[in-house]
């Protein structure tokens, strides 16, 4: 049998681990990600997407 603190920080590692690569990609596609933001911003004022709110 395993004590149940090793079986938790080994959950939490690989938790941390399987975050890594999220944060990795949030990095490389903020440039993308943020010009797609300003394209949607431009379009909703624009009147060409309708708003959920009117």
């Amino acid at each position: 049998m395993i004590q149940l603190d090793v079986v938790l920080e080994f959950s939490d590692a690989l938790i941390f681990v399987m975050a890594l690569p999220n944060i990795l990609a949030l990095y490389i596609l903020a440039p993308v990600i943020k010009r797609e933001l300003k394209s949607y911003q431009a379009r909703l004022t624009s009147g060409e997407i309708k708003s959920f709110r009117d």
